[in-house]
């Protein structure tokens, strides 16, 4: 009895695509690395096992990110050009380890078998704490402080802090111990925090316990590009 064929789900041939060199998309130029973001459920291995063997054969390297990395944990890989959620609920920190890395990145919603690409630039922020290292923010960082931070009219403490990217750098709401929210923007320079204590975090989605330290917020305009197949939103 013949055992039939079995075909390549659309995120695993949108990868076979993207990493042959013969494909004739103008995305890079070479070779890199690709990140897997994964789980540890069957279907992600198994994903895993054919991004290994895909990047084998057009003479790319593989590197794998933890589900959920905490704040400054995310690898100081500078040849990464692809990052690959393997599933949907991954997509977040698919987009923060692509915006740390400046890469491109693509989630299952997205993959389609032949498509031709287009790549859709995305501003992020830069995280970095004095003496701790750095990180990105793709989406959003909410402080549960409290959190000192700098705008234009001076030094000011929040009990909550979120901070989000935006096409012309970053938008921040704090609010006070009072109540009462205060929006600034900021377009230009960096914002500067400061923590005298650690504190709970959510940086992309997840949970995180920020050291204590000072921070800076700094704005990436196009930081990194999302992989949209022609016809898709």
């Amino acid at each position: 009895m013949t055992t039939p064929l079995r075909t390549p789900d659309p995120l695993s041939a949108a990868v076979e695509q993207l990493l042959n060199p013969a494909a004739g998309h103008d995305l890079w130029q070479g070779r890199g690395t690709i990140a897997v973001v994964r789980g540890f459920d069957k279907d992600s291995r198994n994903f895993h096992r054919t991004v290994l063997g895909t990047a084998a054969t057009h003479g790319w390297s593989v590197t794998d990110v933890p589900a959920a990395p905490t704040f400054g944990s995310i690898p100081g890989h500078t040849d990464v050009r692809l990052v690959v959620a393997a599933r949907a609920s991954l997509r977040p920190v698919a987009e923060r380890c692509a915006a740390h890395w400046g890469a491109h990145v693509i989630c299952p919603e997205t993959a389609t078998d032949g498509a031709d690409w287009h790549a859709r630039p995305a501003a992020s922020l830069t995280l970095t704490c004095d003496g701790a290292g750095s990180d990105s923010i793709a989406s959003s960082l909410h402080i549960t402080g409290p959190v000192r931070y700098q705008d234009d009219e001076g030094t000011a403490t929040a009990t909550t802090l979120v901070v989000e990217p935006c096409e012309t750098g970053a938008l921040v709401t704090a609010e006070g111990s009072h109540g009462g929210a205060h929006t600034l923007r900021i377009t230009e320079g960096s914002l500067r925090l400061s923590l005298e204590e650690a504190a709970r975090a959510t940086l992309d989605g997840h949970p995180q316990l920020l050291p204590e330290g000072d921070y800076t917020v700094t704005p990436r305009p196009a930081a990194f590009n999302h992989l949209v197949a022609t016809g898709t939103a």
